[in-house]
């Protein structure tokens, strides 16, 4: 019970620590990873399109880090949480899990569309709002499903220590 209790915690805490992140290689909770998100994002919108284009690959393995973060978050709840929340909701978390991964891949290849040489202006700028479309939907998605997961970790926290009393 009490190794139940510590993974439990330790996801809460990873979902809700480093509120603040100033660059994608500092260690990064869930939140932290929907701050970062937000930053790439707002560098998205306050960058002139060619601007954009020429940090194209700095935004895609900012990208790509965060993706390794969630990954290795993704693999610890998948085989911890499995014993605790049986298969059925396991699937439901797995499905998330890879809708996740998917919005970001998708992110990773509409940055890497903008070419310039290929494009003109118009289509660059319907480029730059279709980014910060996917940007938006992928912190709402990331900011759902840690809400989802926060709520399932209290619940199963509460039936622990309810259960650790008993005993």
């Amino acid at each position: 019970m009490t190794a139940e209790l510590e993974i439990i915690d330790r996801l809460m805490t990873e979902h809700q620590t480093n509120l603040i992140v100033k660059d994608a290689d500092k260690s990064m909770g869930g939140f932290g990873v929907l701050l970062k998100l937000q930053e790439i994002q707002s560098v998205c919108k306050q960058t002139s399109i060619n601007e954009l284009i020429n940090k194209k690959k700095q935004l895609c393995d900012a990208l790509s880090k965060i993706q390794n973060h969630l990954d290795n978050h993704h693999f610890l709840e998948e085989n911890a949480l499995r014993p605790m929340v049986g298969e059925l909701l396991m699937k439901a978390l797995i499905l998330e899990h890879s809708e996740i991964r998917n919005q970001i891949e998708q992110l990773i290849l509409k940055i890497n569309d903008c070419m310039p040489e290929d494009i003109n202006e118009a289509e660059l700028l319907a480029k730059k709002a279709t980014l910060q479309e996917h940007f938006s939907n992928l912190c709402l998605t990331l900011e759902q499903h840690a809400n989802g997961e926060n709520q399932i970790l209290r619940m199963l926290r509460k039936n622990y220590q309810r259960v650790g009393q008993l005993v």
